[in-house]
């Protein structure tokens, strides 16, 4: 996300904060389950609720930040937004896929 937005810099800083806010907007909600997630492991009976309102609250912090983007951010530059919030969702899938076939 960052070398993204870093590289696109190089073209304007409409692109370069978009890419960013794009990425904000996937890694935050996603740090916030994995927190709520690893409190519940800990737990010796609270894993599927820590898991269930990381996912409700992951779900709602996303909702959030993607209207307080798009009511306060002019411009937005929506291909650069949603290419970064879209690939750092694929890397969720691709990484563990390379990571399996790579042994």
């Amino acid at each position: 996300m960052l070398v993204t937005s870093g590289l696109l810099a190089f073209f304007g800083w409409v692109l370069a904060w978009s890419s960013l806010l794009g990425g904000l907007i996937c890694v935050i909600p996603n740090a916030y389950l994995a927190m709520r997630v690893s409190e519940g492991a800990a737990a010796p009976r609270g894993g599927i609720r820590q898991l269930v309102f990381g996912e409700f609250g992951k779900w709602g912090l996303t909702a959030l930040m993607f209207g307080a983007t798009f009511s306060f951010v002019k411009p937005l530059n929506l291909l650069s937004f949603f290419g970064t919030f879209i690939a750092l969702h694929a890397l969720f899938i691709l990484i563990p896929l390379y990571d399996r076939y790579r042994q």
